[in-house]
C-alpha cells in the first residue's frame, strides 16, 4: 500500500486515493460477505452485548461477519436502534433497513 500511495503522489493523483479506498472497501465487504451494522444506544454497550448483537445480525443477514459501529445517542431514554443494509457501507449513509427498540419509541 505505501508503494501505491507513493505512485499516486508521483503522478499527482492523490485526490484519487479516497475513491480508490472506498471502492476497495466496498469490494472487500462484498467478497468476504461482511455487513456493516450501526447500533445507537442510550448507554455504552458491554462486550457481551456487542457479541450478542453481532451473532443475531449474522443469523438475520446471512453474513459471515459483521462490522459493528456503536454510537451513544443521548436522545434515547433507554434501549437501542439498529441500522443495516447501507447503500454506502464505508460511510454508513442511507440505511435501507433498521429496527428501533428504544424506550422513546414505545412511549410515543
Amino acid at each position: 500500500l505505501p508503494k501505491f500511495v507513493t505512485f499516486l503522489a508521483k503522478k499527482k493523483r492523490l485526490q484519487a486515493l479516497q475513491p480508490v479506498v472506498e471502492e476497495y472497501m466496498s469490494a472487500l465487504y462484498e467478497s468476504q460477505n461482511i455487513m456493516p451494522v450501526r447500533v445507537k444506544s442510550a448507554q455504552p454497550l458491554t462486550e457481551e452485548q456487542k457479541e450478542a448483537i453481532k451473532e443475531k445480525m449474522k443469523a438475520k443477514l446471512g453474513a459471515s461477519d459483521i462490522k459493528l459501529v456503536c454510537q451513544i445517542e443521548p436522545t434515547l431514554i433507554a434501549g437501542l436502534t439498529v441500522e443495516y443494509g447501507f447503500v454506502d457501507p464505508e460511510q454508513l449513509g442511507t440505511p435501507t433497513s433498521g429496527e428501533d427498540m428504544s424506550m422513546k419509541t414505545y412511549l410515543e
